[in-house]
């Protein structure tokens, strides 16, 4: 059963495969500029919100279903490189406003094949929000 999407990465669990998302941290904060006042406190004027971030890992394995977990490595560093914006979901819930970008990524390789190919990764990525223009 299909559980989320970035792009074209499915996040799947059933029978055949396990590929699910751990760890999600969804962050976000607002623009504040304080302004000096003659002999009284600054005054906090309230101008807007910074584009909001996400983090998560996602393990892609042999193990557990994955036929080449060098595929979704290979396909979300492409969609990082390229600057591709993508929509991000989770269930029947889209993330955030409007689409994510890939900022930035990290690859923990945990086991080899015996032919020295990717067996199980675990990929952390770290996307911001694309504001609709």
């Amino acid at each position: 059963m299909e559980i989320g999407s970035l792009g074209d990465v499915i996040f799947k669990v059933s029978e055949e495969e396990i590929k699910t998302l751990s760890g999600l941290k969804w962050s976000g904060s607002a623009t504040v500029q304080n302004h000096a006042r003659h002999m009284g406190l600054e005054k906090a004027e309230f101008t807007g919100t910074n584009l909001d971030k996400i983090t998560f890992s996602v393990t892609v394995s042999r193990y557990f279903g994955t036929k080449d977990p060098m595929e979704d490595i290979a396909a979300l560093l492409g969609y990082e490189r390229e600057g591709k914006i993508l929509l991000f979901t989770i269930g029947e819930h889209k993330y955030g406003r409007y689409r994510w970008l890939i900022t930035s990524h990290s690859i923990d390789v945990k086991h080899y094949t015996k032919s020295g190919d990717i067996a199980t990764a675990v990929i952390s990525l770290t996307l911001s929000e694309y504001p609709r223009r």
